[in-house]
């Protein structure tokens, strides 16, 4: 159970019993429990989604319960996905430039329009969808389930930082925790959840792939690009259905 909420306060900023909160060596265990934290999250964005239905339109309702979504993680892969943006597109292949810009805290033009993109697809599927407590489950999962498969087995980016310390420890009980756990709750949604499941699954290896291929390490802005691309992999399957 310490790793679950060890995995929360990771991920988000929901307060944590205070007995919870006294690591030990073994924290790195905590990443194999990614997808269920965001599970979690998934979850009380349908409870405000509900909230919200009762005063607002469904489209209104579900904008501001994915808004608030993002605002319960600190923003955290958000701030991931548009550095790891401004790094890639001002690099130019460099990975010394690479490395200097995805640590510059500054939101760059790349960074805003990669962020801009995001919630294009967001305001997309507010127009098409009435989502339920699956929908919503899966969306917190699901990114999660890409970091824990882009975290083990690879290599860190740099010498410092907590993901250089998941990276460097976690292995294959992670991998089997995580990715077990996101398989047998899509299963029980159904085929279109397990078909996404899967894609997810295969999309995490090529953009782990790519990323050590071309950079050599992974870090934890690089980490939220992934949980936030396979957010707009999982909006992307359903405008298509």
């Amino acid at each position: 159970m310490r790793y679950f909420f060890w995995a929360i306060s990771f991920i988000s900023i929901i307060p944590i019993p205070k007995k919870y909160l006294v690591f030990d060596e073994t924290f790195y265990k905590s990443i194999g429990y990614f997808p269920m934290a965001g599970a979690f999250l998934g979850l009380i964005a349908y409870l405000l989604f509900l909230v919200f239905s009762f005063f607002f339109s469904v489209n209104l309702s579900l904008l501001m319960s994915i808004f608030l979504y993002h605002i319960l993680n600190g923003g955290l892969h958000l701030d991931g996905y548009a550095d790891f943006s401004d790094a890639f597109f001002g690099a130019k292949k460099n990975k010394s430039r690479f490395k200097e810009i995805l640590k510059d805290s500054r939101i760059g033009t790349m960074g805003a329009f990669a962020l801009f993109f995001y919630f294009s697809v967001v305001f997309k599927i507010t127009d098409i969808l009435v989502p339920d407590l699956y929908f919503f489950v899966f969306l917190g999962m699901a990114g999660r389930v890409t970091i824990v498969n882009c975290a083990t087995f690879s290599k860190p980016l740099f010498n410092e930082g907590l993901g250089r310390i998941f990276i460097e420890k976690a292995g294959l009980p992670e991998f089997i925790t995580g990715n077990l756990f996101f398989f047998i709750l899509s299963l029980v949604m159904g085929w279109k959840y397990l078909l996404t499941a899967l894609i997810i699954f295969i999309f995490s290896f090529i953009f782990k792939y790519m990323i050590l291929r071309s950079y050599e390490g992974f870090s934890g802005d690089l980490f939220g690009a992934g949980c936030i691309f396979t957010e707009i992999i999982v909006f992307l399957m359903f405008i298509k259905g």
